[in-house]
């Protein structure tokens, strides 16, 4: 990430500003964001009734806001009229999908370049971090690989990675930048004319959820699978399209999509793709927090079951 300055859409003209001379205060102005404070952060909710460390921040000059989610640390700034935003998230493999060990580092230098500066027309106090699903189908493989024998159906449950959006309240929650809480792989699924680029994650479905599995930067998706073939189904890999699903809180630090429901035709047909269209049963008085990327077409088809396929800078073997 460069140190540049962007103009948030709708907030009037852009007056580029220069790099600045100054230097940081010699006390130490980062505040931890924790659930004992929230309510001065969110004074004012409208960012869908999100639990911390989800939701809205309140903003003062020149004192950096910290936001742990998950292994990620994001810094926001409110200074001379700009919002600044940088981040980092542990380099361990085996830390992304747990919660940031030890208490986050300090803020980068002021003259750090990854800081990102956004200049609005007027003032800002408070910016809303919002969770959303990733923008691409995710592939991931069951807890241990079982067969479903023709007719049957199994329930398995997938940990995904949410984004943060930060975001201006008003200004119809004008977006300052998208962030990943973990950065999975790019890898290929199916065949190189009909397939597409999703991403993986060494994660993995689990045929039950336990309370200790849920974290805030983890949204809980249920899939519901359904064998409609002549043959056994072996379940070894397969891909969600979670650019279809909506997010919906339970309580704070568990978050659920709506059900996918994938019903297997056979090797030599597309799977027959559903979404639920509400809470999972599991979770049937939570309530919406996020609507889904893409509006899933009725019908909607595609390759579900193990079509992983190699191919040469994607990182992921056959």
């Amino acid at each position: 990430m460069s140190l540049s300055t962007a103009l948030i859409e709708g907030c009037g003209p852009l007056l580029p500003r220069p790099r600045g001379a100054s230097i940081l205060p010699d006390r130490d102005h980062s505040t931890e964001a924790g659930p004992e404070n929230l309510s001065e952060h969110t004074s004012t909710r409208d960012d869908g009734g999100l639990s911390h460390p989800w939701g809205g921040y309140a903003l003062a000059p020149d004192t950096p806001v910290t936001v742990t989610l998950g292994p990620k640390v994001l810094w926001i700034w409110l200074r001379e009229g700009e919002v600044w935003l940088s981040h980092e998230a542990e380099s361990s493999e085996e830390g992304r999908l747990r919660l940031r060990q030890g208490p986050p580092p300090p803020p980068p230098p002021i003259d750090d370049e990854r800081w990102e500066r956004w200049a609005t027309a007027g003032p800002v106090g408070r910016v809303d971090l919002h969770p959303v699903l990733p923008p691409r189908s995710i592939v991931l493989q069951p807890e241990r690989v079982f067969r479903l024998s023709r007719g049957a159906g199994a329930r398995v449950y997938v940990r995904v990675p949410l984004s943060i959006q930060v975001r201006v309240p008003g200004l119809q929650g004008a977006l300052l930048e998208e962030i990943p809480t973990v950065t999975m792989s790019d890898t290929w699924w199916g065949d190189p004319m009909r397939g597409e680029l999703a991403f993986w994650l060494p994660t993995t479905a689990r045929r039950a959820m336990r309370a200790e599995l849920f974290l805030p930067h983890l949204a809980v998706a249920p899939v519901q699978l359904w064998n409609r073939s002549q043959q056994d189904l072996r379940v070894e890999k397969l891909l969600l399209k979670v650019e279809h699903l909506a997010l919906y809180e339970e309580s704070p630090g568990r978050i659920w999509t709506d059900v996918a429901t994938v019903r297997y035709q056979g090797e030599s047909e597309e799977s027959l793709i559903e979404k639920g269209g509400g809470p999972p049963e599991e979770a049937p008085e939570a309530h919406q927090v996020a609507e889904p990327r893409v509006t899933a077409p009725s019908g909607l088809r595609a390759w579900t079951f193990d079509r992983i396929r190699s191919f040469s800078g994607l990182g992921f073997p056959p």
